[in-house]
């Protein structure tokens, strides 16, 4: 009964994943707009702890093909700010060309490039064509499962997508994020998710990179514990109930 009056207190995806051990919410596993919350794009941190480069790579040039896709983005203050994104159908000699530019646009601190199948080539003639040091990724699970935990850091607002606001101060992607927006929104039916992949494959790298005397989320019991009497300021559950919920976690 405690559990089910504290779900009610935040999103069902991040309780299913913060304190089920559950990534995804049993409820619907869609991604919603209003998830997405936004900086404005010409309002950006000066400087960041880390900037970090994912690539999506693709193979084939056909109109049905997946694209290529990169995302940047960069992390202050335990606030991941999303920064830049590509999509495209390229050859190989093209792909490493917009890495290189990308790269020296953004001087990312990694360069991040999914490694599935095929995809390794990239890897290969990025080590074998430039300067630049890479790290290859196999993919740690399924896209509904990364997708969606990467959804609990968006609605959280500790991701935040560059925007504007319009005349009625209602906030939209800029227009390079458009195509992100689309895939967010379009999962699991839209036709492609290589943008969503992309900016998810950033989000994972940069949330799990812990700070000096911070953590960006919860390891140990404890530590969930400790988010919990945290944002009970902010709740109205009471200290019985609390007490309740440690003592289930313990």
């Amino acid at each position: 009964k405690v559990l089910k009056k504290w779900e009610a207190e935040i999103l069902s995806i991040s309780y299913a994943s913060q304190y089920l051990s559950s990534p995804i919410d049993k409820s619907g596993n869609y991604l919603k707009a209003d998830w997405l919350h936004y900086y404005p794009y010409n309002n950006s941190p000066a400087k960041y702890d880390k900037t970090v480069m994912f690539v999506d790579p693709a193979v084939s040039l056909e109109d049905t093909a997946d694209y290529f896709a990169i995302a940047i983005g960069g992390k202050f203050q335990n606030v991941t700010y999303l920064l830049d994104l590509y999509r495209n159908r390229e050859p190989l000699h093209a792909q490493i060309s917009t890495i290189v530019e990308l790269y020296n646009l953004w001087h990312p601190n990694e360069i991040i490039v999914e490694t599935s199948g095929q995809q390794l080539y990239l890897v290969q003639g990025i080590e074998h064509n430039t300067t630049l040091h890479i790290t290859g990724q196999k993919p740690k699970s399924s896209k509904a499962v990364k997708f969606e935990s990467a959804a609990v850091y968006f609605n959280s607002s500790q991701v935040l997508v560059p925007g504007y606001q319009d005349e009625f101060m209602a906030w939209h992607p800029i227009s390079k994020f458009q195509i992100f927006y689309d895939e967010w929104t379009g999962f699991p039916k839209s036709k492609n998710d290589d943008t969503l992949d992309a900016v998810c494959g950033v989000v994972d790298s940069l949330i799990t990179m812990v700070l000096p005397d911070t953590a960006t989320e919860p390891l140990y019991i404890h530590d969930v514990i400790k988010v919990l009497s945290e944002h009970l300021e902010q709740s109205n559950i009471s200290k019985e109930d609390l007490q309740l919920i440690e003592d289930y976690l313990l």
